[in-house]
């Protein structure tokens, strides 16, 4: 918790409204729900936590899980796959976007393209 509120507290004196944090450091649900909680609505006080990154399939399908299992499916309907992803995966990640999108219809599974690598880099 601490921690989760020491990245809150940069982020927002440092001007970021809007953050999107990694579950790879803690991989579990307890972890991703107090990094959720961090959210204050994105009124340019405090930061709003506006979806997750996840590394692995393991990680993808307990935020999914969060997704369905939570009243509200933010920000855990917006999912970013950090790393490359193989052709013999996309059959696990297409079934957790079905599920993410049963709850959260307009809900987001992307993986950045090479253009947005590079922005992200500069």
């Amino acid at each position: 918790r601490m921690n989760c509120g020491s990245v809150l507290k940069t982020a927002s004196a440092n001007g970021v409204t809007r953050l999107r944090p990694h579950v790879k450091t803690h991989k579990t649900k307890e972890g991703t729900v107090i990094q959720a909680g961090l959210g204050g609505g994105g009124d340019g006080r405090r930061a709003e936590v506006v979806g997750f990154v996840v590394s692995t399939l393991p990680e993808l399908a307990m935020v999914v899980d969060l997704a369905c299992e939570s009243a509200t499916a933010d920000p855990y309907s917006d999912v970013l796959l950090g790393v490359p992803v193989c052709a013999s995966r996309l059959s696990r990640i297409e079934e957790q976007r079905r599920r993410m999108t049963e709850v959260a219809p307009n809900g987001q599974l992307r993986q950045p393209g090479p253009s947005q690598i590079r922005r992200g880099l500069r």
